[in-house]
């Protein structure tokens, strides 16, 4: 009798701890996703708000060429224009004949997650950063920038990190200080991711944590997606001689057949800002012959 119920014992513990078990497995993520910070950008009626990384030539001056990698999500897409667009540009010293070079740039929504790419469909690269001729003057550093121009939209990017040639990665969002606890792109306190635009500053700029485990497709998801180069004048860009810093250099998108001057830019190591930025601390707004136009414009 004694033993029939020490065995009855022995079995409603076991019961017990099983319970105990799957209870403390429910709370764990079955699909394991990691989290990375995302910033989406909601137009509002802001013409042209952009993100501009400044590439530092103390992280990238050895160990290329490096390679840019974020994921890409254009939830709402409406030209405003007809040259509207999304778009991605690089200022590295790549051309002699242009500072800003455009590597890609469409006009649709993506239907998900995509693959930050080029016209080519590669990863965008740029190779060591020594100085680099910006505005007349060469800086420490060159610039990457991806946004909107002239429509209403809401895109969202990312697990932005930048790898070098051996695939480590040497900067990303996820372990920048500065995006730690920061909710809005506008308050980022470092040196190296800047808000900017040529409109009116509406846009917001939100700054969350995403779980990647939606992956971006392998392919483009509408037709026509990336635009083809073969088809599209190259970009160009003029600018005036101004010297400044890679937070507030104000620069200007020339459309495919466009030209256009503006005066540019400032040291990302500065926090002052320039009269003609339009930060958030009262600056003036840009007058109409100084907008820009797809992607190179001044702080917000």
């Amino acid at each position: 009798m004694f033993k029939k119920s020490n065995k009855k014992s022995k079995l409603a513990i076991m019961a017990a701890a099983l319970l105990l078990v799957l209870s403390v497995l429910s709370f764990i993520p079955a699909s394991g996703a990691t989290t990375h910070k995302m910033v989406t950008i909601t137009t509002n009626t802001d013409i042209n708000p952009f993100i501009r990384v400044a590439l530092h030539n103390r992280t990238f001056s050895s160990g290329g060429p490096f390679t840019i990698r974020c994921e890409v999500n254009v939830q709402q897409f409406q030209k405003t224009a007809i040259d509207g667009n999304v778009f991605y540009n690089i200022a590295d010293g790549r051309d002699p004949n242009q500072m800003v070079v455009w590597v890609n740039h469409f006009s649709s929504k993506t239907n998900g997650w995509i693959e930050m790419k080029d016209y080519n469909g590669q990863y965008i690269t740029f190779n060591n950063i020594d100085r680099v001729l910006i505005s007349g003057v060469f800086e420490p550093f060159g610039l990457f920038q991806f946004g909107v121009y002239k429509a209403k939209a809401v895109v969202s990017y990312r697990n932005f990190r930048i790898l070098d040639a051996a695939g480590n990665v040497v900067y990303s969002w996820d372990t920048d200080p500065s995006f730690q606890n920061l909710t809005n792109l506008k308050e980022y306190e470092g040196d190296t991711v800047f808000t900017l635009t040529f409109g009116d500053g509406s846009a917001r700029y939100d700054v969350t944590d995403s779980e990647d485990g939606s992956q971006p497709s392998a392919t483009t998801t509408t037709e026509n997606f990336y635009i083809n180069p073969t088809t599209t004048t190259k970009k160009t860009q003029e600018t005036t001689t101004k010297a400044a810093s890679a937070a507030e250099i104000t620069t200007t998108e020339a459309e495919p057949t466009d030209t256009d001057t503006s005066d540019y830019y400032i040291d990302p190591t500065q926090d002052e800002k320039t009269e003609t930025s339009t930060s958030e601390n009262d600056s003036p707004q840009p007058t109409e012959d100084t907008e820009g136009k797809g992607g190179m414009a001044k702080q917000r």
